[in-house]
């Protein structure tokens, strides 16, 4: 059984990615999972979450998870690289009413090439990725601390260049 922890940030809910998730896991009950679904969110109907978490809780669903959904924040995709957890995210879109614009496409574009971060842009997208993400393991022998703060900070540089 493998531990999926959603969180759709601390600004807004995402019910979009949210219901993905949800519909995902009824079709594949033997996961466990934990939903921060954001002000003002509603928790799917027979999953445990909240709206908000305090930081302390929050780092122990992301230190535990075996997988993270997410939109593509920064905070939790720089928190998700350094943890080295397998990372699903689905931007948050303009169009959609989902956020004042979208920059979100432009950092979930930006690090869709990095190992371990699966981009889903479509409702087709999710169970590819979630299956991807839930078999990934790296190619390479575990990254040492050090090489793994030096790739989050490259990384984090790299996109603060870039939006």
């Amino acid at each position: 059984m493998s531990k999926i922890f959603f969180s759709a940030g601390t600004q807004a809910p995402f019910p979009r990615l949210c219901g993905h998730l949800a519909d995902w896991l009824r079709h594949h009950p033997r996961h466990e999972s934990f939903f921060q679904v954001g002000p003002n969110g509603i928790v799917p109907e027979g999953f445990t979450g909240a709206q908000l978490v305090s930081v302390d809780e929050f780092q122990i669903h992301m230190e535990e998870a075996d997988v993270i959904v997410s939109h593509a924040g920064m905070g939790n995709i720089i928190s998700a690289l350094e943890l080295g957890t397998p990372l699903v995210i689905m931007p948050r879109m303009s169009a959609l009413g989902e956020h004042v614009n979208d920059h979100q496409i432009d950092t979930a574009s930006e690090v869709s090439q990095v190992p371990g971060i699966f981009l889903c842009e479509t409702p087709a997208d999710f169970s590819r990725c979630m299956e991807r993400a839930l078999s990934y393991s790296p190619e390479k022998p575990e990254l040492s601390t050090k090489r793994r703060a030096e790739l989050v900070e490259a990384v984090s540089d790299f996109l603060l260049d870039k939006i």
